[in-house]
């Protein structure tokens, strides 16, 4: 039997399956992480495969450096998402 996982931001405006393992949680103290937070910030990983987006009208990206992207909802300004580039 597969872990499944859901989410989604404050609002309802993005939500999102995971049918998978997840990665141990990480915390990233970097300035990055912290200026998008406001403090430091606690992450997991899933595989693409793994990841679907039920809901994902207000998903907005953002190019936050050359070496990755981040993922916010644009109604309630959420941070969901961190892809590397």
């Amino acid at each position: 039997m597969s872990e499944t996982h859901s989410g989604g931001c404050l609002c309802g405006g993005v939500q999102y399956v995971v049918t998978g393992p997840l990665r141990d949680v990480v915390n990233c103290h970097c300035g990055q992480c912290r200026r998008t937070h406001g403090h430091f910030a606690g992450y997991t990983e899933a595989t693409l495969a793994d990841f679907k987006l039920n809901s994902s009208d207000s998903l907005k990206w953002y190019q936050s450096s050359p070496q990755a992207r981040r993922g916010f909802c644009s109604i309630c300004g959420a941070s969901l998402f961190w892809v590397p580039e």
